[in-house]
């Protein structure tokens, strides 16, 4: 699970981008590295511009850097706050949904499996988040093979297939059904972990209307 090393990723993407290198910035940066990874997989689709699609492990690797140290960097430099955790929260699947979302345009025959994988990132990461609010509360993190670096990594490597061997882009649909399999095994192990993790703890449930 590459969750597993995400604290050894940090201390080696801070080192190497300076230690005055501020939340902020990781997130603006993210986002900039999610629109440069859909530019380079929706111009790579063009025959005269296939080439962008071997830029793809750069703009994924950086914005991994970028999506790793954002929230770690406000609780270190003591600038987190709940506004902050909202946000960081939400450009994580927002970036998913800009990185992936991309193929809708360039390959509509994959719509219905491509559908199915970004429902299965908002459903992965919100029951990731909802452990927070559970007796035992901690943003779940696991994975069956469906978590973001995961996913990255392996549409990436789909993205520098296709610039050596185009015909690859009739499988496409599967790779998205596969992901789709991966991500909702991963959700759903997240909510097995949060229940798991609030097993014996007392449970209060608040609602502001009705009762």
């Amino acid at each position: 699970m590459l969750y597993q090393i995400k604290g050894k990723f940090q201390k080696i993407s801070l080192s190497l981008l300076g230690k005055n290198f501020s939340a902020n910035q990781a997130t603006f940066w993210g986002w900039f590295f999610s629109f440069a990874y859909a530019f380079s997989v929706y111009y790579g689709f063009l025959a005269e511009t296939s080439f962008l699609l071997l830029l793809t492990p750069v703009w994924a690797l950086l914005r991994m850097m970028m999506n790793a140290m954002d929230g770690w960097l406000a609780r270190k430099q003591g600038t987190a706050s709940a506004a902050g955790e909202i946000w960081n929260e939400a450009s994580d699947v927002l970036g998913d949904m800009i990185c992936y979302g991309v193929y809708l345009f360039v390959f509509p025959g994959s719509f219905l499996s491509l559908s199915v994988f970004l429902l299965s990132i908002w459903m992965a990461e919100f029951f990731g988040v909802m452990g927070k609010s559970l007796p035992g509360g901690e943003r779940r993190q696991e994975s069956l093979g469906g978590a973001k670096p995961e996913r990255m990594i392996l549409l990436t490597g789909m993205a520098v297939a296709l610039y050596f061997r185009p015909e690859f882009v009739l499988v496409l649909n599967s790779v998205f059904w596969v992901l789709s399999g991966l991500t909702l095994a991963t959700a759903f192990r997240r909510i097995y972990e949060s229940v798991q993790a609030a097993r014996g703890k007392a449970y209060v449930s608040f609602t502001k209307y009705g009762e």
